[in-house]
């Protein structure tokens, strides 16, 4: 039962460009920004989930901390997420009859005979998603040792306590839990990010998940390579369809940039659309809504081009859902940051508040 006296654990999201701090509170039934803070991050400090510089993150998350907006964090747990690019998931199908350490060796047995992992080198976790008439699911997750400790070991040095490193996929439903309340069918998330493209199918809990190697930072390369221009220039026509140059604002038509752009995204459309296919055929259900999250998700027009070419709903997510986030909104506005950009710490700061179990890969000896 929540405590009107707990200090909730704040959500801390960790990319290769920037990371957040978000804590959130709740009083008499609703929840509210506590605390916020964002600081960018230079290249070479953090890739694709890998620490490579450690003393340099380490002096950016204290300065992320003692920054928080409107109050500071009162707090020293956190909750923290791998990406998904780091992560293995994968959902099997058991005996209902199977319980606690049976429904464990079970796993373990599962995991071995058919994930190509080697247990001893990662930590992992398991978690009842559905119990049908004769069967239940299990969602199963794992991340190397090497990943994990690393930020373990950050956080030692920190002070700061770690009660659940949570998968992106997980958090991310966390964050849009209303846009996905959907009766007669599924949804399917799309998070196109720098270097990936998250897709996760939620039919009243994870379903399915795939990672597309083919993403933002490809489609700024393209760019760059068809208007002979920056990749920063790149990204902003991207995104704003205009660049600056030379004091002059030089308008490129959305219509010109999304053509060059158009046979790239149509690779992430093609596996989308499979893995919407495969869904449906082993389902039996329909995916009725599609939800855009990630940087590249901004690309002009970029939802109405997913329901021409997938025939499907889709509209970028509300990462503000169900919180009283006026602050947040503020924040947005004067370091000019979508709000889509939140997703995943407003996630974890969800998780945080309420602390509820689920997939957590900090091993169990922590």
């Amino acid at each position: 039962m929540f405590s009107f006296f707990k200090k909730p654990a704040f959500g801390l999201d960790i990319s290769d460009f920037s990371i957040e701090v978000l804590q959130l509170q709740k009083r008499f039934n609703k929840v509210s920004v506590r605390a916020y803070s964002r600081e960018i991050l230079k290249p070479g400090i953090v890739e694709n989930g890998k620490i490579l510089d450690e003393k340099e993150l380490e002096l950016k998350i204290k300065k992320l901390l003692s920054n928080a907006y409107p109050k500071p964090i009162n707090t020293n747990k956190v909750v923290f997420s791998l990406p998904e690019s780091k992560t293995f998931i994968d959902i099997f199908e058991f005996s209902k009859d199977l319980k606690g350490e049976e429904l464990k060796v079970a796993v373990k047995d599962r995991v071995a005979k058919t994930v190509p992992i080697n247990l001893e080198q990662v930590y992992d976790d398991f978690m009842i998603v559905s119990e049908k008439e004769n069967f239940q699911e299990v969602l199963y997750a794992s991340a190397f040792k090497t990943i994990v400790d690393g930020y373990l070991k950050l956080f030692e040095r920190l002070d700061l306590v770690p009660v659940a490193i949570d998968l992106e996929s997980l958090s991310l439903t966390r964050a849009f839990k209303d846009d996905l309340k959907e009766k007669y069918g599924a949804v399917l998330i799309a998070d196109i990010g720098d270097r990936t493209t998250n897709l996760t199918v939620y039919d009243q809990g994870i379903r399915l998940t795939d990672v597309v190697f083919l993403a933002g930072g490809f489609l700024t390369r393209k760019i760059s390579e068809a208007f002979n221009i920056s990749l920063k220039e790149a990204e902003q026509v991207k995104k704003r369809c205009s660049q600056e140059k030379d004091g002059r604002t030089i308008v490129l038509r959305a219509e010109r940039t999304f053509k060059v752009l158009q046979k790239y995204v149509k690779l992430i459309l093609d596996r989308i659309d499979k893995c919407i296919d495969y869904y449906q055929d082993i389902s039996g259900r329909k995916i009725v809504k599609i939800l855009l999250c990630g940087g590249s998700s901004l690309i002009p027009e970029l939802p109405d081009y997913f329901k021409s070419y997938l025939g499907i709903e889709t509209k970028l997510a509300n990462p503000f859902s169900g919180i009283d986030a006026e602050i947040l909104r503020q924040r947005a506005e004067q370091f000019n940051v979508h709000p889509i950009f939140f997703s995943n710490v407003v996630g974890l700061a969800k998780r945080g508040l309420t602390e509820k179990k689920g997939i957590n890969l900090i091993p169990k000896s922590k």
